[in-house]
C-alpha cells in the first residue's frame, strides 16, 4: 500500500488491529476513484498467491489474519502487535478492484494504476507511458516515458554507455 495513496495510518488495540485511511482524491487511470475495496481486492488477490513475498510478510512476519473495508478505511487485524505495518503494506502494490476482479490477467490485459504515470502501449520489450492528468500530486513531469527492459546485463551497460538510456 503506497505512503502516497493512504492519508493516515494508526495503531488499536494495543497493536493488534491497524486502521489506513486513503486519500479520497486519488483516481486509477481510468478515472475510477482508490477505495478501501480495492485494498481489499488486492489483498484477497496475495492471500491466494503462494509465491508472493508481499504476502509471506504481511502473514508470515506481520501476522494480518484479515483485511476489512469500510468507506476510506481499510482494518488489518494481526495476530500480535506489530508496529512496523504501514512500513510492510508499502510493499503491497494496490491494483484496481474493478479489473482484478474480472479474472485472471485481466490486470496485464488493461494496465492501470493510480501513479503518476499511466501506459499507454507496449513495443517488445519497450513501454510507453504518459502523465496521469487526474494523479494526486499535481504536474508530473517529464510529458512521456519510456521504459526499456533490456535483460543482458552487457548490453544495458553498454546502452547506458552510449547514452542511450537512462538509468
Amino acid at each position: 500500500l503506497s505512503r502516497d495513496l493512504a492519508e493516515a495510518a494508526h495503531a488499536e488495540d494495543g497493536g493488534r488491529m491497524w486502521s489506513v485511511t486513503l486519500r479520497t482524491d486519488a483516481r486509477w487511470h481510468d478515472g475510477a476513484a482508490v477505495t478501501a475495496n480495492d485494498v481489499l481486492a488486492t489483498w484477497k488477490a496475495l492471500a491466494n498467491d503462494g509465491s508472493s513475498e508481499t504476502r509471506r510478510n504481511l502473514t508470515d512476519v506481520a501476522g494480518v489474519v484479515s483485511v476489512e473495508a469500510k468507506g476510506s478505511t481499510v482494518r488489518f487485524n494481526l495476530s500480535h502487535p506489530f508496529p512496523e505495518l504501514p512500513d510492510i503494506l508499502t510493499e503491497m502494490a494496490v491494483l484496481p478492484a474493478h479489473v482484478i476482479e474480472s479474472g485472471p490477467g485481466a490486470i496485464e490485459e488493461h494496465p492501470i494504476g493510480a501513479g503518476p504515470f499511466k501506459f499507454l502501449g507496449r513495443a517488445g520489450n519497450t513501454f510507453t507511458m504518459a502523465p496521469h492528468a487526474a494523479w494526486h500530486g499535481g504536474a508530473v513531469r517529464p510529458p512521456s516515458l519510456l521504459v526499456k527492459i533490456i535483460e543482458d546485463d552487457r548490453e544495458r551497460g553498454r546502452a547506458l554507455a552510449r547514452g542511450v538510456i537512462d538509468a
